[in-house]
């Protein structure tokens, strides 16, 4: 929720490469929890990740996806390309993709 807010306030991060976990959650359950929007009711509440990406990409931020899901199952819309490192390949892996990136 505050990830949302801070990207409709902001017109450019300070930074250029954002490492983000797809399984992220929506929010923490909570009794006075706001009611998600639709977006998240369809794609789940464990894909956070993937929309925060998408979210910084709008705001010209690379996003590299660390993940223990299989990339092949990871939702990505007609055209989305992402970068995306499985976390079985262990963090050698992914501090050699963020060199390549940045």
């Amino acid at each position: 929720v505050e990830f949302r807010r801070h990207m409709d306030e902001t017109d450019r991060p300070a930074y250029t490469l954002a490492v983000v976990d797809m399984m992220l959650r929506w929010t923490d359950p909570a009794p006075d929890m706001e009611v998600p929007p639709l977006e998240i009711i369809e794609e789940g509440f464990y894909t956070a990740g993937l929309r925060c990406c998408r979210k910084l990409r709008e705001k010209g931020v690379r996003c590299l996806i660390f993940t223990a899901l299989d990339p092949a199952k990871i939702p990505l819309g007609r055209g989305e390309n992402f970068e995306i490192v499985n976390k079985s390949s262990g963090y050698n892996a992914i501090v050699e993709k963020i060199k390549q990136l940045l």
